[in-house]
């Protein structure tokens, strides 16, 4: 039977490689291993975060690079908001976290498919909008100087 596989909802541009690299086989794999997809969502975070962001911190844990993520003001609240969650389920996929009652915690399918929502948040917000702003203000401003302006792409 044919695979079912998450849509892209990547921009279609990302320059960084990686990123859509883990991303992709992050979507390819949510059926078979939600706990692999959330893995390779925690991968992801983690490398846009250095990447991107250009955050470093001692010691090089994620959490750290989270607290350090959200004191940018490249990144909406609903981002903000997403960005530990990210860490946590992944973690419950790469690590043997237990439950109250000792039990291995699982990561479901709709967990791993909230982490693929928030990459595709992150990526709005640091791909996107920024490239969708200096279109716009490149347009204003080739049209204040009297030029003809270069029509941004819808």
């Amino acid at each position: 039977w044919p695979r079912r596989i998450r849509p892209d909802k990547a921009p279609p541009d990302l320059d960084d490689d990686d990123a859509k690299r883990y991303y992709d086989e992050a979507r390819k794999v949510i059926d078979d291993s939600p706990a692999a997809a959330a893995a390779l969502s925690r991968r992801v975070l983690q490398h846009v975060l250095r990447s991107k962001m250009k955050i470093r911190v001692k010691g090089g844990r994620l959490k750290d690079e989270i607290d350090q993520a959200l004191k940018s003001n490249l990144l909406t609240a609903a981002t903000k908001d997403a960005l530990d969650e990210v860490r946590q389920i992944g973690n419950w996929a790469a690590h043997p976290a237990e439950d109250m009652a000792g039990y291995l915690i699982d990561v479901t399918g709709a967990e791993a498919g909230f982490t693929l929502d928030v990459l595709e948040l992150l990526f709005q917000d640091l791909y996107v909008t920024p490239k969708r702003l200096a279109e716009m203000k490149n347009a204003v401003a080739e049209r204040k100087a009297g030029q003809s302006p270069t029509p941004a792409p819808t």
